[in-house]
């Protein structure tokens, strides 16, 4: 990632050291928001998936966008990491409902509870996380209720990966 975005600033000609590394940056959020998107875009076409990857993606991207969590060492962790809890939303739960709605719950209490508490978290962050871990699950099961247990295995997911987070800043 930092070789192909070093070329685009290249290209855009982009010389001045202090412009160049601001570009550079913003070349890499650009690519690595793209790489995830195609990540979960193009399994999904292949398997015929296609509105559980885009619910998969508006789920994870605008709740995790405002609470944080873990962060991977590097794209290509962070790739591998997204395909994978990507992946593991299509097995079936269907013999484990109770108990994957058990742990909904529980990951949305745990959401809230860190996002709230955190006070590295602006205002502003915390609001839309709120409002983003209801709605878009009211949302979804109102107009597309078979694909509600996306949400719900992202919304675990997210909390699984705030809670690494965590654990992560205690050592």
């Amino acid at each position: 990632m930092n070789i192909l975005s070093n070329v685009i600033v290249d290209l855009l000609g982009y010389n001045n050291p202090e412009e160049r590394d601001i570009y550079k940056y913003g070349v890499q959020i650009l690519l690595s928001d793209l790489s995830n998107f195609l990540i979960i875009i193009v399994p999904s076409l292949i398997f015929n998936k296609l509105s559980e990857g885009i619910v998969f993606l508006i789920t994870f991207i605008s709740i995790r966008r405002y609470c944080g969590g873990f962060h991977c060492s590097s794209c290509l962790r962070c790739n591998i990491t997204f395909l994978m809890i990507f992946t593991l939303s299509f097995l079936p739960y269907g013999k484990y409902a109770l108990q994957f709605n058990i742990c909904y719950i529980f990951s949305l209490v745990g959401i809230l509870y860190i996002t709230l508490t955190d006070e590295f978290i602006e205002y502003e962050f915390k609001k839309k996380t709120v409002i983003n871990i209801f709605l878009i699950p009211l949302a979804i099961n109102l107009f597309i209720p078979s694909l509600i247990i996306y949400v719900k295995f992202t919304v675990i997911a997210i909390y699984a990966l705030l809670l690494l987070g965590k654990w992560g800043d205690l050592q």
